[in-house]
């Protein structure tokens, strides 16, 4: 797939688009053994006369949604200030602030499995425009493009364990897990693991790990200190909230009485 340089004038409009169509081999689909991802270049001028508001860079394949770049618009007595925020699955949420008026950037994400199919394909771009956000205007450069290759999105797995067997009473104990990147690229930093526990078991320290980035095929390790303060079958649950997935996972600790019970 490629194009010259496309660019969206919006003006007042609500709403520009500009549409191309490329072909797939017989036999394409999002997965394995190939992953179709969007690597889009653009740049975005805003208008001088703009009031606040939200201009959306929107590109869909097929009619599905593959990129949503917003440039929230603020202004402060003449001066302008632009946001751009952006969620993908290969660069996890991206945050930027300009106080120009020109705005540019690179986007990647994987296509949604409906936007990729064999024959002819279409790709379509749109400029929204929300409040009073102007646009003067939107450039889609000529080096965005369709990436095919064998790297599927970060896939995340959850593994705890508790080495510790006789865990008593008032005596510190120690949970680890260790979280998987099965995936193919790298899983974008961002993400956090969670620890929960029931009444009786007091976690020393954050309940709240940060996860960062983990290419495909490697791992990371971390653990918390705990202490139960009475005896019986505990239920601890542990979260991983992630861009390559949020598993869920369990263990049951069993504790006895101190030794002076």
């Amino acid at each position: 797939m490629g194009y010259a340089d496309q660019t969206l004038a919006p003006g007042t409009s609500p709403v520009a688009s500009t549409t191309t169509t490329y072909s797939l081999p017989e036999g394409a689909r999002q997965g394995n053994p190939l992953w179709y991802r969007l690597r889009l270049h653009y740049r975005a001028r805003v208008s001088e006369q703009s009031g606040p508001g939200t201009i959306t860079i929107w590109a869909s394949t097929n009619d599905e949604a593959v990129a949503a770049i917003d440039l929230t618009v603020r202004r402060h007595g003449k001066k302008l200030e632009i946001v751009s925020s952006s969620v993908g699955l290969v660069e996890g949420g991206q945050r930027g602030a300009s106080s120009g008026l020109d705005v540019e950037g690179t986007f990647s994400n994987f296509l949604v499995y409906g936007g990729v199919k064999p024959g002819l394909n279409e790709l379509r771009f749109d400029v929204q425009q929300l409040g009073a956000a102007r646009a003067e205007s939107v450039t889609i450069y000529e080096d965005t493009a369709l990436v095919v290759d064998r790297a599927g999105p970060a896939a995340i797995e959850l593994v705890p364990s508790l080495k510790d067997r006789d865990i008593r009473v008032d005596e510190p104990f120690v949970v680890r897990y260790e979280i998987r990147n099965t995936g193919g690229v790298a899983l974008a930093a961002g993400g956090k693991v969670v620890i929960s526990v029931p009444e009786g078991v007091v976690v020393t320290g954050s309940a709240v790990h940060p996860v960062g980035r983990l290419p495909g095929g490697s791992s990371a390790e971390g653990e918390y200190r705990l202490i139960a303060r009475r005896s019986g079958r505990h239920r601890i649950r542990l979260a991983a909230s992630t861009w390559g997935g949020s598993p869920n996972v369990a263990l049951a600790v069993n504790v006895s009485g101190d030794a002076g019970s």
